[in-house]
């Protein structure tokens, strides 16, 4: 299960309450053309997808899945996930047919909010850009072509929903001040960069890292958990 996950190999696609991935993996003696799969809330009624396909023996796939039924997530955050009816046959082993993944809840953002960034000098503004998305990697906002030493606001505005927030740096040193310039060459340390969430009225909602190398990206929620 890639997402919903708390697994740190998966964390750039959760948290996500947007359509559930697997892999599904054919490790049975026939190549593998269908499948049922079961998916959703544990111990809530579960949706059911027909996957159909060609995987040899020991291929895989990601599977994007529908979006279940969320409702009583707050009370039961499981998800779960079953295979059946290999090429429309019984599975012999069925030790492998179902997994169950805890679902972390993705922070949650009002509708409007404002995007602060502050980039730093010595001519690593141009460095960065960012995206806001929806989770299937529609744009909405954009930004790239920064000034040095300048503040920019942008609001954001959104529907209920899941998106990711990805903020990129070409030459993965974040946008931190060159510390390390602190003895053999002060004039390279420069500033501080800043990326923050802001509301209307200018509190913080979430301020990230400045250190963070090649990329930053946050998954978040409008709208209240299910």
């Amino acid at each position: 299960i890639i997402s919903p996950s708390s697994k740190g190999a998966h964390a750039r696609f959760n948290p996500s309450l947007s359509h559930p991935r697997i892999i599904i993996k054919n490790t049975g003696e026939f190549d593998l053309h269908s499948l049922e799969i079961s998916y959703g809330l544990k111990n809530r009624k579960k949706s059911v997808f027909q996957w159909n396909g060609d995987l040899s023996f020991l291929e895989s796939e990601i599977v994007f899945l529908p979006i279940p039924n969320w409702h009583g997530l707050a009370k039961n955050p499981i998800f779960e996930v079953s295979l059946k009816n290999p090429n429309g046959n019984k599975d012999e082993n069925s030790l492998n047919d179902k997994l169950t993944s805890p679902i972390p809840f993705p922070e949650i953002f009002p509708k409007e909010f404002i995007l602060l960034i502050k980039t730093n000098n010595i001519d690593r503004a141009q460095e960065n850009s960012f995206t806001l998305s929806e989770l299937d990697g529609t744009v909405l906002y954009f930004g790239d072509n920064f000034s040095d030493s300048t503040e920019y606001t942008f609001p954001i505005v959104l529907k209920n929903g899941d998106y990711q927030f990805l903020f990129k740096d070409d030459m993965d040193d974040g946008i931190s001040k060159h510390w390390w310039y602190r003895s053999s060459a002060p004039e390279k340390i420069g500033i501080n960069g800043e990326v923050r969430f802001l509301s209307l009225d200018g509190d913080t909602l979430h301020q990230f890292n400045s250190d963070f190398g090649q990329e930053l990206y946050l998954n978040f929620h409008i709208g209240r958990l299910p």
